[in-house]
Parts: C-alpha cells; sequence; structure tokens
C-alpha cells in the first residue's frame, strides 16, 4: 500500500461511516486536518499514517436510537472487513457511561466511534506505510 493508498483508505472510510451513521451533515467538526504523521512499520523503521478525528453535537436521541446507530456502524465496518468490538467506559465520577466501538483491520489500521449524550466521535488512523518523501527525496 502507498502513502497516498493509505490516506485515501482512512479518507473514504471515514466519509462513508459518516454516511452510515445518518446524523446531519453540519454539526461535523473536523479535530485537526489530514496530514501525515510518524509511526513505526513492522520492522522498527520510522514509516507515516493519517490520523482523522470527527466530532458531531446533537440530540444523539435514546439508548435504543444509539444501539441502532452502533449496529448501522458496525454492519458497515465488518463488511469492509475490520474486526470490530464493543465496550462500554465509565466516565468521570458522575458522568454517564459510554459507548466506545472499535474496528481494527481491513483497509485501516483502527477506527472508533464514542457515543455520549449529545456527541459523537470518530476517530481513524490509517495503516503505516514507508513515507514516499524518505524514497524519493527531492
Amino acid at each position: 500500500m502507498t502513502q497516498t493508498e493509505s490516506e485515501h483508505a482512512l479518507s473514504e472510510l471515514m466519509t462513508s461511516s459518516r454516511e452510515v451513521l445518518a446524523l446531519p451533515s453540519e454539526g461535523w467538526d473536523q479535530g485537526y486536518p489530514l496530514v501525515p504523521d510518524p509511526c513505526i512499520l513492522s520492522n522498527g523503521d520510522l514509516g507515516v499514517d493519517y490520523v482523522d478525528l470527527r466530532t458531531w453535537t446533537g440530540d444523539t436521541g435514546t439508548e435504543a436510537d444509539t444501539d441502532a446507530l452502533l449496529e448501522r456502524v458496525r454492519e458497515h465496518w465488518e463488511a469492509q472487513g475490520l474486526t470490530t468490538s464493543l465496550d462500554v467506559r465509565e466516565g468521570n465520577p458522575g458522568d454517564e457511561p459510554y459507548l466506545f466501538f472499535t474496528g481494527r483491520g481491513g483497509p485501516v489500521q483502527n477506527i472508533r466511534v464514542s457515543v455520549i449524550p449529545g456527541q459523537v466521535t470518530l476517530d481513524g488512523e490509517s495503516i503505516c506505510v514507508v513515507d514516499a518523501d524518505d524514497l524519493f527525496p527531492d
């Protein structure tokens, strides 16, 4: 996989996951620009990957709505070849626990969605690849 393919795979999965979540397109805030990030390849060499973080704020509905939302995401990710897992995490004392759903493998290193009342966060990390700038310096 090339650096461009790695970035594209993450972008496509993030976009299709937002579509599957079926939340209004307005209200998604990008956490930071999609730029190459250093990572370690399986052989220990330095490579690059991409990280994307999006947060949506609005009415997340009832617990049944959240369950249906996460089921749609699970089906979508598994259709893309990811292995999925669901976890319930405790927040700060006094806060409600939140659902944290993870997908690993397939076209990306990992992707996660978390849901708390009033907020959905979607973040993903592409596969770590050889940095093309290291292979072909100017």
